[in-house]
């Protein structure tokens, strides 16, 4: 189970910043990709949260190498996996990688070796001795994570790492999940000469936070050994929050325009019904270098 794509507990905040995904996610620089061309990517998480007279911080840091296996006119073909030094035991516990994936043109991720997935998931239950009538469920060990045993979701762990994002100038409207509206990408200052930087702030959707807290909380209730309340019944029990923040995106690119660096801040206050304010930051920060290139 492992690193990736579980959120642990502060559960709120990370479930929220992990389903906050850019959807500007087109093939920028598609004519920069070689067959043959190897890139680490590393992404790490710092949360702050404070309220109530309390105050907590976690991080998290994850890597992985991504390899251009093809370029053709539908799109991309790219192969994930773990980074290079990865123990055998490390091999064992992620079942899901490598994972092979078909990049469209319209940025959208499709698994090409879902068998295979199927297969080490399979070796993988039997290792632990887990019973599939567990697949899906939350457990708490060192931190929450869920039961994961559908090859499928290594795509929502994937999303955090794409960095081709398309139409990266100034003036072009952007947008995230989780944000009220798009708004336009404006230059900004860059300590690297040979690329460009872009920044952008955008308002935090009240009704998507909510939802995603709303859910964290189903997935507590089920860690914690509770009858899970229904989503529209965790709903209600938020409905009283007002929710306000911004999530601001710098997006640095290197000499060759390819998107190097995308730092993503998430400040969200929330003022309870009885009137206390938790105020919750969390810096997600993605790096990629091209190590080998064709």
């Amino acid at each position: 189970m492992g690193l990736w794509g579980q959120p642990s507990l502060t559960i709120a905040a990370c479930v929220m910043v992990l389903s906050v995904q850019a959807c500007v996610s087109s093939p920028v620089g598609r004519n920069l990709d070689k067959a043959g061309d190897v890139y680490e990517i590393r992404l790490e998480r710092k949360s702050k949260t404070s309220g109530e007279g309390s105050s907590g911080s976690s991080s998290s840091k994850s890597s992985l190498i991504e390899r251009v296996i093809e370029v053709n006119p539908d799109g991309l073909i790219l192969e994930f996996d773990l980074p290079l030094d990865s123990s055998a035991e490390d091999r064992a516990r992620e079942w899901q990688f490598p994972a092979r994936v078909n990049r469209a043109l319209d940025g959208s991720l499709s698994l090409a070796n879902a068998a295979e997935l199927e297969s080490r998931n399979q070796d993988w239950l039997e290792r632990g001795n887990i019973d599939p009538s567990n697949c899906g469920r939350w457990v708490f060990t060192w931190t929450a994570v869920k039961i994961e045993c559908d090859p499928q979701s290594v795509l929502r762990i994937l999303e955090p790492f794409d960095l081709r994002i398309d139409n990266l100038r100034a003036g072009a409207q952007y947008m995230e999940y989780g944000a009220l509206a798009p708004q336009p990408l404006a230059l900004a200052p860059n300590n690297n000469s040979n690329g460009k930087s872009f920044v952008v702030k955008l308002d935090v959707d009240p009704d998507t936070t909510r939802l995603e807290r709303a859910e964290s909380d189903i997935i507590v209730a089920e860690i914690m050994g509770d009858q899970p309340p229904s989503l529209d019944e965790a709903l209600q029990a938020r409905s009283a929050e007002k929710i306000s923040g911004t999530i601001t995106v710098t997006i640095d690119t290197d000499g060759s325009n390819r998107v190097a660096r995308r730092v993503r801040i998430f400040e969200v206050e929330t003022t309870k019904e009885n009137g206390s304010v938790d105020q919750e930051v969390v810096t997600e920060t993605v790096q990629r270098e091209l190590v080998i290139s064709r």
